[in-house]
C-alpha cells in the first residue's frame, strides 16, 4: 500500500510539511523575524520551504512527522542506501504508521535506520500531535550521533531557571545541545521544555546543529549502509554461479553470485536461473562483492533494451518508437504512452531529443511504453583485460577501474582495431591482465588501445626455454644485466624492414626487443632467415570477398590465411577439392606455403583435415 498511497499523499504534505525545495525564495512574513536567518538557511539547502502564498510561516506548531522528516534530511544519503533501508525497515513503517502519513514513509525509514528514533517509540508516538520542545532536543541529540555524550551530562550541566522541569529521559539531550550552543535561553533563562516546536525554533536548532557539523567537517551518514552501491539492469545470462546484466547505462557487466548474497525473486527469497533473462533485477555491492540481487518479474511489464532508431507518428494521438536489437539487427516497434518518462544520460527529457544510436531500456506495461532510459553509449572504458574467450563470437572481459566486469561480444570477422602504441596488433597479442582502453561509439568498441608503458632492450639472446606457460628468453643486455622474458607467441618478428619468422632468431643472435609488463612484444633481428612452412589449427571465419581464413591455432594465436595464391583446397575424407566458399566454420586446417608478416600466412595450398 506504501506506493499507492504515496503520489496523491505527497502533493498534500508538501503543502503543509518540510518539503526539499528547488528554489531559493523571499518570504513575505519573514521581515523583522527573530528566526529570519535560520529560516531562510534551511530553505537555502533545500530542508524547508514554505508556501502558495509566498509564506514562511514560521510561528505555527510543528507535528512529531514534520520534525522527524526534517531531521531525516540532515544525512546525505544515495538513492541505493535508501533503497536498502527502505528495503530493512519499510515493513516495520508500514505496520506501525498511519497510511494518511505515508508521505513520510521513506523518511522515517532513515530516522529508524539512523537510531533517530525506536521501533516501540514510532508505535506509541501520535505523529499528527504537536511536539514539544524536550523530546525534539532527544531525536535531535540522537541525529547528531551524540547520544552516548549526552548520556554523561545531568541537570547540573544546565543553569535554564526552569531545569528541573525537563524531564530526566531529555535532560542530558538538553544540557549536550546547550554546551554546543545549539540551544539558548529566553530572554527569562528559561529552556520552556514542554513547549511546543514551531517552525522558527525547529529551523533555528537545526541550523545551529548544521553548523556545528560543518565546524567538525562531520557528514552524518549510516555506518551499516556506508561503501554500498548499486546497478539496476536487464539479465543477458545466468552462468553457475554468475550473472551478466545489462544496465540502464548500456554496459553488460558480469557479477560473481557469492552463497552469502541475498536473493530474492518478488521479494521472497529465491534463486536465479535462466528463467530470469530479460528480468529487471537490482544488484547491491559493498566493495565490489554482491550483498543483495533482487529480481522481478511483474507478468504486466515487459523490458526491451536496444538502439534507438526512429520515432513515427502515425495518428495526432498515436506514436511509436523504432527499437533496433544490438545483437541481431531486427527492429521492433512499440507504441508510446503519452505520460511515458524520459530519461537521456539520467536527466530528464522528451522522445524527441533521442538521436539515431541512443542505447534504449524501455519498458512495457501491457505492451505500452511507459518509461524510456536512453545513454549515448559513445565514450571510452579503461581497464585491464579479464578474459578473452575465442569463437566465431568472442568474448571480450575488461575489469574497470571501478571494480566491475565489462562484457563485450566481438564479431571474429568483423573486430575492432586494436592498437600497442602506435602498432597495430592482432587480438590474441592481447593477454589478461593487459591494461587497455576502449573507444565505444553506441556501446560497440571501435577501438582497443593497450596502454601498458612500453620498454626497449638490446642484447645478445642466450638461451630459449620452454616453460609449462609458454617460452621464455634469456637477454644479455648491453647494459651488463641479464633478464628473462616471457615471450609472446604472437610476437611481431623483423629484420631490418622485412617481417621474419620466429624460427628464424636463435641463440647468439643480437636483438632489440620491444616489452610490455614482462612480455616480449616485438624483435628486431640483426639478420634476417625466411622459410616455407605450414600452420594448422580450426577455422573460426572464412572471408569469400578478401578471399581469407581467420585460423586459430592449438596455442590460441589467430594466423589469416590468404587464399590469393592458393592453388588448391583439398578435402582429405572425399579426396575432391572445393572452394574457397565451401569451407565451414570449425573445420581443421592445414595450409602449406609462408608470412607474409607474423599474422598473415600465403598459403599454396591447404588441405582439410
Amino acid at each position: 500500500m506504501r506506493k499507492k498511497f504515496l503520489s496523491i499523499i505527497l502533493v498534500l504534505a508538501l503543502a503543509i510539511s518540510c518539503s526539499v525545495q528547488a528554489l531559493a525564495a523571499t518570504y513575505t512574513d519573514l521581515s523583522g523575524h527573530w528566526a529570519k536567518t535560520y529560516l531562510e538557511d534551511l530553505a537555502d539547502k533545500g530542508l524547508l520551504t514554505g508556501y502558495s502564498d509566498g509564506t514562511m510561516r514560521p510561528d505555527i506548531n510543528m507535528t512529531t512527522c514534520q520534525l522527524l522528516v526534517l531531521l531525516s534530511r540532515m544525512y546525505t544519503l544515495t538513492d541505493v542506501q535508501k533503497g536498502l533501508i527502505e528495503d530493512d525497515y519499510g515493513s516495520v513503517i508500514n505496520a506501525a504508521v498511519a497510511s494518511t502519513s505515508s508521505w513520510a514513509y521513506a523518511n522515517l525509514d532513515i530516522c529508524l535506520a539512523a537510531g533517530i528514533v525506536t521501533e516501540d517509540e514510532l508505535k506509541t508516538l501520535d505523529l499528527t500531535s504537536n511536539i514539544n520542545k524536550e523530546q525534539f532536543a532527544l531525536f535531535l541529540t540522537r541525529a547528531l550521533q551524540l547520544s552516548d555524550d549526552a548520556e554523561a551530562l545531568t541537570v547540573s550541566n544546565l543553569t535554564y531557571s526552569d531545569a528541573a522541569n525537563i524531564s530526566e529521559a531529555c535532560v542530558g539531550s538538553v544540557a549536550e545541545l546547550a554546551t554546543l550552543g545549539i540551544v539558548k535561553g529566553d530572554t527569562k533563562n528559561q529552556f520552556l521544555p514542554k513547549s511546543n516546536v514551531t517552525r522558527a525554533v525547529a529551523a533555528t536548532m537545526i541550523s545551529r546543529a548544521l553548523d556545528y557539523l560543518d565546524s567538525k567537517t562531520v557528514t552524518l551518514t549510516i555506518a551499516g549502509y556506508a561503501g554500498f552501491t548499486g546497478v539496476d539492469g536487464i539479465i543477458t545470462a545466468v552462468g553457475s554461479g554468475t550473472v551478466d546484466m545489462r544496465g540502464f547505462d548500456g554496459y553488460i557487466r558480469e557479477y560473481q553470485l557469492p552463497s552469502s548474497a541475498a536473493v530474492t525473486v518478488n521479494g521472497t527469497t529465491g534463486v536465479i536461473d535462466s528463467g530470469d533473462v530479460g528480468q529487471y533485477t537490482k544488484i547491491t555491492m559493498k566493495n565490489g562483492v554482491v550483498t543483495r540481487a533482487a529480481v522481478n518479474t511483474d507478468s504486466t511489464i515487459k523490458w526491451v533494451q536496444g538502439t534507438f532508431y526512429s520515432i513515427t507518428s502515425t495518428t495526432s494521438t498515436t506514436t511509436t518508437i523504432t527499437v533496433k536489437d544490438p545483437t541481431a539487427g531486427t527492429k521492433t516497434d512499440y507504441k508510446i504512452s503519452s505520460t511515458a518518462t524520459v530519461t537521456l544520460n539520467d536527466k530528464s527529457s522528451d522522445i524527441n531529443s533521442l538521436s539515431y544510436g541512443n542505447f534504449l531500456t524501455v519498458m512495457l506495461q501491457n505492451n505500452v511504453v511507459t518509461k524510456v532510459c536512453a545513454v549515448s553509449g559513445d565514450g571510452q572504458l579503461s581497464g585491464k583485460i579479464s578474459a578473452i574467450e575465442y569463437g566465431t563470437t568472442t568474448a571480450f572481459k575488461l575489469l574497470g577501474t571501478d571494480g566491475g566486469t565489462y562484457c563485450f561480444s566481438l564479431a571474429i570477422g568483423n573486430l575492432p582495431t586494436i592498437q600497442r602504441g602506435d602498432t597495430a596488433i592482432t587480438i590474441d597479442q592481447l593477454k589478461t591482465g593487459d591494461a587497455v582502453t576502449l573507444t565505444l561509439k553506441s556501446f560497440v568498441i571501435t577501438l582497443i588501445q593497450e596502454t601498458d608503458p612500453a620498454s626497449t632492450i638490446t642484447g645478445e639472446l642466450t638461451a630459449i626455454t620452454a616453460t609449462a606457460t609458454g617460452t621464455d628468453w634469456v637477454i644479455a643486455t648491453d647494459a651488463g644485466t641479464s633478464l628473462t622474458l616471457s615471450l609472446d607467441e604472437s610476437v611481431s618478428v623483423t629484420s631490418g624492414t622485412t617481417s621474419i619468422l620466429l624460427s628464424a632468431v636463435q641463440p647468439g643472435n643480437r636483438v632489440t626487443v620491444t616489452v610490455y609488463h614482462n612480455t616480449i612484444a616485438k624483435v628486431a633481428l640483426l639478420s634476417s632467415e625466411s622459410a616455407a612452412t605450414k600452420v594448422s589449427g580450426s577455422v573460426l571465419y572464412v572471408d569469400t570477398t578478401n578471399k581469407q581464413i581467420t585460423l586459430l591455432t592449438s596455442s590460441s594465436k589467430l594466423v589469416y590465411v590468404s587464399t590469393a595464391s592458393t592453388v588448391s583446397i583439398l578435402v582429405t575424407s572425399t579426396g575432391k577439392t572445393i572452394a574457397l566458399s565451401a569451407v565451414q566454420v570449425g573445420a581443421s586446417l592445414v595450409a602449406y606455403g609462408s608470412y607474409n608478416s607474423s599474422s598473415v600466412f600465403s598459403a599454396k595450398s591447404i588441405i582439410i583435415e
